[in-house]
């Protein structure tokens, strides 16, 4: 399929009868859209909210329920529980929780607390936060136990040390935890970065790519051109586009 997909990006193919060789005029074409660029950006502003928020909140978890806490395997449970449904279903739920309406359950609860109701999904301002957080939600269960993973990794021995030498809880943090958690932290955020360039289910069924285009990402740009316009040509230009992006993302990060 990779394969076949290179090839495709260099064809005009509409997925009937033979694909016709056209060189580089498929990359042309879309890297000059303004849609593409449109896009582009979106992917950038969704990539970016995403794996950060969800390294940084993931990572406080784990360090929270890394501790002797009473019923600390009950909220492990809770938090992990989103990772095993499937995006698209937890795309309609919070689809159906966002409804724009005072009676979705996200406006009923601002109401509560004296806000208005709000256009979570109808408006350009707030769909992509939305969806960022949505998608945060879904993956902080798995990232929270990869930290644990690694924390459990660090020999006890040292925080030990550490506290002979009277460092408090932030240095410790900062100067033992941070830096013995490099390579979980290489992992996650390659990984997360992976997953956000590639989003498409929770676009698909929370916005569609609306409002005005606004959470259109790379991956949802690729199934329009495709499955939608039969531009197979150009879907797969941007398939191999969007590959290399994460490619120099991962390569980036690790040589860092």
């Amino acid at each position: 399929p990779a394969l076949t997909t290179a090839y495709l990006s260099f064809t005009q193919f509409s997925g009937f009868g033979n694909p016709t060789w056209v060189g580089l005029e498929n990359f042309q074409r879309v890297i000059n859209d303004s849609q593409t660029q449109k896009t582009l950006f979106n992917t950038l502003y969704f990539t970016v909210g995403t794996v950060f928020l969800s390294i940084i909140s993931a990572l406080f978890l784990a360090v929270l329920l890394n501790q002797s806490l009473k019923g600390r395997a009950i909220f492990r449970s809770i938090i992990y529980l989103p990772v095993v449904a499937p995006m698209l279903a937890v795309a309609f739920v919070w689809k159906f929780m966002l409804d724009p309406s005072p009676s979705g359950l996200i406006n009923y609860l601002t109401h509560l607390f004296g806000m208005g109701a709000q256009q979570w999904l109808n408006n350009t301002r707030l769909a992509m936060p939305s969806v960022i957080l949505v998608s945060v939600w879904k993956a902080l269960g798995y990232n929270m136990v990869i930290f644990l993973a690694g924390l459990q990794g660090i020999p006890e021995q040292l925080y030990e040390a550490a506290d002979i030498d009277g460092t408090n809880f932030f240095q410790k943090f900062f100067y033992i935890t941070i830096p013995l958690l490099k390579p979980v932290t290489t992992f996650v955020f390659i990984t997360s970065t992976i997953n956000a360039f590639q989003a498409f289910e929770q676009i698909y069924g929370m916005t569609s790519g609306g409002p005005a285009n606004s959470t259109y990402t790379l991956a949802y740009l690729i199934y329009v051109k495709g499955f939608r316009s039969l531009k197979f040509g150009e879907a797969s230009a941007l398939a191999v586009i969007l590959v290399l992006i994460v490619f120099l993302f991962s390569m980036l990060y690790i040589n860092k």
